[in-house]
Order: C-alpha cells, then sequence, then structure tokens
C-alpha cells in the first residue's frame, strides 16, 4: 500500500453510508468520480471522513456516493451575480487539493536531492514541505477559505526553485537535475496562472495552451524516467525513450497548431484529430507509469527513483486527462 505523506496514519472510520456503496476502481479520483455521479468533491468527502484528500483513495476501496441533495432555488440575478462572481476561482478550487499535493511532494524530492552540508536549503525544503501538508488538509475540505494562502506560498516556493535552479545552473550546488528542477517551477508557474483566471474558457485556443503546456510536461516525465532506471532495465529504458520520442513530436506539433490560430480560421478539425491522438497517447504512458510503479514498489526493476516518483508522475498524466476531459476530449478506453 502507498506510504501516507500527510497527518496521522490512521483513518477515521466510515460513518453509514446516506446513499450507494461504491468500489473504487484503478483511476478513480474523488473529481471524476464527482462528474460521474453529479457531486460536488466536497459532497464526496463529507460522506467519506475517512477519506483525508481526493487523491488518496486506492483500488478496491469502499466509498459512500450520497444522494444528490436538492438545492434551494435561488434568485436569477442573485444567482447570476453569484456564479460571475465565482467563475474565474472555479478551477482554483476545483484544482487546489491536486496542486497542494504536487508541491509538498516537489519539497520531497527536492530534500532528497539536495547534500547533507546544504543546511539552510535543506530546512527551506522541509518547511514547504510542512505549510503544504496543512494547507491539502485545508484544500480537500475548505478550498476557498486557503486559496490565498497557497497562492501565497506557491509564490515563495516558485521563488525558492528558480534560486536553487540558478546555484545548479551555476555549479554551487548539485542536487537534481537542471531541467528537473525548471519542470517543477514550471509547474508552479501554471497554478499562479490558474489562480489568476487567465487559465478559464473551453475554446480552441485554451485547449491548445493547455496541450503545449502538459506535452512539455509528459516529455519531460519520459526523459526523467529513462535517465532514473538502471542501465540493466534495457527494455523498460527503451519503452521510456519511445515515450520520449512521441511526446517531443506531440509538443511540436501543438505548438505549430496554436501558432496556426493566429489566422483565426473558422474551422480547424486537425485539432480534434489532434487532441484524439494526444488522448490516447497520454493514456498509454500513463498506463507505462504505473506498470514502472507497481515494479518499484514490488523491488522487481532496478532504478534510483522512489516509488512515489513514479506515482507522482502517473497523478499528473491522470490529470491532464482530466482537463482533456473537461474540455470535452475522453478517452475511448
Amino acid at each position: 500500500m502507498t506510504r501516507r505523506l500527510w497527518g496521522s496514519s490512521t483513518r477515521s472510520e466510515a460513518p453509514p453510508c446516506q446513499g450507494q456503496l461504491y468500489t473504487v476502481e484503478k483511476g478513480d479520483t474523488m473529481y471524476n468520480l464527482a462528474l460521474k455521479f453529479s457531486l460536488s468533491v466536497n459532497d464526496l468527502l463529507e460522506a467519506n471522513p475517512q477519506v483525508r484528500t481526493p487523491y488518496s483513495i486506492y483500488a478496491g476501496q469502499q466509498i459512500c456516493i450520497p444522494k444528490v441533495r436538492p438545492r434551494p432555488k435561488a434568485d436569477p440575478v442573485e444567482k447570476e451575480t453569484r456564479e460571475e462572481r465565482h467563475r474565474p476561482q472555479e478551477r482554483l478550487w476545483r484544482e487546489l487539493p491536486y496542486w497542494m499535493q504536487i508541491f509538498m511532494e516537489h519539497a520531497i524530492f527536492l530534500l532528497a536531492a539536495l547534500p547533507c552540508d546544504q543546511e539552510e536549503l535543506r530546512r527551506e525544503a522541509i518547511a514547504f514541505r510542512e505549510r503544504y501538508e496543512r494547507l491539502l488538509v485545508g484544500a480537500s475540505r475548505v478550498p476557498a477559505e486557503v486559496a490565498g494562502q497557497a497562492i501565497s506560498t506557491t509564490r515563495e516556493f516558485l521563488a525558492y526553485k528558480q534560486r536553487l535552479l540558478a546555484l545548479v545552473i551555476q555549479c554551487r550546488v548539485s542536487a537534481a537535475y537542471a531541467l528537473l528542477i525548471d519542470h517543477i517551477a514550471r509547474e508552479a508557474l501554471e497554478f499562479l496562472r490558474i489562480a489568476s483566471g487567465e487559465a478559464e474558457g473551453k475554446s480552441l485556443e485554451a485547449l491548445l495552451r493547455e496541450e503545449v503546456f502538459w506535452l512539455r510536461i509528459m516529455d519531460d516525465h519520459a526523459r526523467f524516467i529513462n535517465h532514473l532506471l538502471d542501465p540493466s532495465e534495457r527494455q523498460l529504458i527503451e519503452a521510456a525513450e519511445s515515450f520520449a520520442l512521441i511526446f517531443d513530436d506531440l509538443y511540436r506539433q501543438a505548438e505549430d497548431l496554436q501558432s496556426m490560430l493566429q489566422a483565426r480560421p473558422e474551422c480547424f478539425s486537425t485539432v480534434s484529430r489532434f487532441t484524439g491522438q494526444v488522448v490516447q497517447k497520454t493514456r498509454d504512458l500513463a498506463d507505462f507509469k504505473r506498470q514502472a510503479h507497481d515494479l518499484l514498489e514490488k523491488c522487481q526493476a532496478l532504478a534510483v527513483a522512489q516509488p512515489l516518483l513514479l506515482d507522482h508522475v502517473f497523478r499528473e498524466a491522470e490529470h491532464f486527462l482530466e482537463i482533456l476531459a473537461y474540455l470535452g476530449y475522453r478517452s475511448e478506453s
């Protein structure tokens, strides 16, 4: 079982279910289950206090799907005003638990990579890990109340990542790959962009912007996995190299299509076909990451990566697929 990295290791007892019991399947998250059953993530968390975060459920676990509660009708003018006010924050609140866990794990990875003589940098990494642990719990329950603190903490963490990257580039600190630090700094910038409200909308521009960002992230993942595997793991290395080539091509094609949008075409069907390819290849990569994670966890593969890292990049692939699903593109599998 995956080690819990936040709060107490003991689980709260599940109360009697006022609805239906559901057995979690591989790849499920509270977010996609909320979409499936027309609920909010908070509805699911309230019905399942034994679940600490939306990303801590596991295959085979039983959770409660509560009955949909009727919501009081609001005055149309008041409803329109409230929706207009909250629309820019909806994505931020929806994704906040995901990002807080991602950033908490970034701190864990940096701490593991920093040499023991870098005491101040290590202390800062530990402090960020602890701050994100606390934010993760709040983000899962009351995202609107902790969003401001999450944004300010992430600005500080971004500055720390950029400072560490400069030290590595100048050969003043030996830590993680420079590209890996740049990679996690880009993710912090992406979160801050979402927090600013720039990421809203379901246009072709929005779709391709998401694809350009996440395809580069997926490409990086394949390269990192390749270079963290033991040289004797030839088949896994070959698979990782193949995925790196595939996602490098997809990333470059997404940039090309994004550039072509400057012509403002009335119809651009190529984007739909391309996105279908992206969904399928991302699902294939997610499956590879999960298989590699399972092999490492069972000590059936050799690598200098911890299983948490493979689980981390698997969840990022799943998150990319969730974004594409939200924008109207779903995997056929």
